[in-house]
């Protein structure tokens, strides 16, 4: 989404630094609003890639919980001898 707003966002750069006219309004509208969606994007995937990866460890801390709770369970409840 970055370079598709970056190509017509450089035509108009081009041709405002030749002929120091801005005819063209509208592309100059949509190359800005094109870069800003696709930044907004790439910040999205950023928080989502984030608090996926902190789920995933925390669903490992619990299964490692689980499993050690397990392989304790039996002396925790096994008869003491006095």
């Amino acid at each position: 989404m970055i370079a598709s707003g970056l190509i017509p966002g450089v035509v108009e750069i081009l041709e405002f630094m030749r002929t120091s006219l801005d005819l063209r309004i509208p592309l100059a509208i949509l190359s800005v609003g094109l870069v800003l969606s696709g930044m907004l994007a790439v910040t999205v995937v950023f928080i989502l890639h984030t608090v996926n990866r902190r789920f995933q460890e925390l669903e490992y801390l619990l299964r490692l919980l689980t499993t050690r709770s397990k392989e304790l369970r039996p002396t925790l409840l096994a008869p003491r001898i006095l």
